[in-house]
């Protein structure tokens, strides 16, 4: 069976860690916005081939344009429909018009993983590999 998915915005993403402690209570974390990622940068391709991998699927990867995905978010409504310009770079941070093509060339990958994610839940980040086999079941 080969499913087609979208998958529009940037190049890499985060992995995940595992839950994290309650940092609630006005601890250590009050307050406090951390960039949590996994021990490797994965592309979107590689997320796909992983996903597949794990489900036992095929899966196919299409980029699309940022005005296609646009269009996909809102007609998809809710959290997609309202923020698809923010979230594709028509617009910055603070509302105003921007241009999706500056993202482009950003590379986050050039950062390296950041070691934030075993500094606050105490363990380590696991790879998208390993969310992708756990969560397997939700992609079926």
């Amino acid at each position: 069976m080969s499913r087609t998915r979208t998958c529009p915005g940037a190049r890499y993403t985060k992995a995940t860690s595992r839950s994290p402690p309650p940092l609630g209570g006005g601890g250590r974390h009050a307050g406090a916005a951390y960039d949590l990622n996994g021990p490797e940068f994965t592309s979107y391709r590689d997320q796909v081939r992983v996903l597949a991998e794990a489900i036992g699927e095929e899966i196919r990867f299409e980029r699309v344009t940022p005005e296609e995905a646009r269009e996909l978010y809102r007609r998809q409504g809710g959290f997609a429909a309202d923020n698809a310009d923010f979230l594709l770079g028509f617009t910055d941070y603070s509302g105003n018009d921007a241009d999706p093509a500056d993202a482009a060339d950003f590379d986050l990958a050039s950062y390296g993983p950041f070691p934030t994610s075993e500094a606050v839940t105490g363990r380590p980040a696991r790879t998208f590999a390993e969310w992708a086999g756990e969560h397997a079941a939700d992609f079926r």
